[in-house]
């Protein structure tokens, strides 16, 4: 399965793009093979550049409970947290993309480490 998308919309800005992909790939969701930030629009300066919007792009989904169950409720407009760390109070919202790749940018892709 491949050419899914989503939308992420708060990502903290201290998160970068290979630690969104590597996230989707320990979890078992996917390989990643762009990311785009978007710095969202805070009006309260102290938070300001703080948060980003993030549109994820896969290559390939993996054959997964978790990453099937992903695709279905996002391909179907539902709402899903996906929780990332310890804690069940860290999760990204994930959302239906819209935005299309640009077919050039590997901007965030997954490469697997080789030991």
């Amino acid at each position: 399965m491949s050419a899914f998308s989503l939308f992420i919309p708060s990502v903290y800005a201290n998160i970068t793009a290979p630690m969104i992909s590597e996230t989707f790939h320990r979890m078992n969701v996917g390989r990643v093979k762009h990311i785009e930030f978007v710095p969202q629009n805070i009006n309260n300066d102290r938070d300001r550049a703080r948060q980003n919007k993030a549109y994820v792009f896969f290559d390939a989904l993996y054959q997964s409970d978790l990453a099937m169950d992903i695709y279905n409720n996002v391909s179907n407009n539902i709402t899903t947290k996906l929780p990332y760390g310890r804690s069940e109070h860290v999760f990204w919202v994930l959302l239906n993309s819209k935005r299309k790749y640009d077919g050039s940018s590997n901007n965030g892709e997954y490469v697997e480490p080789e030991f």
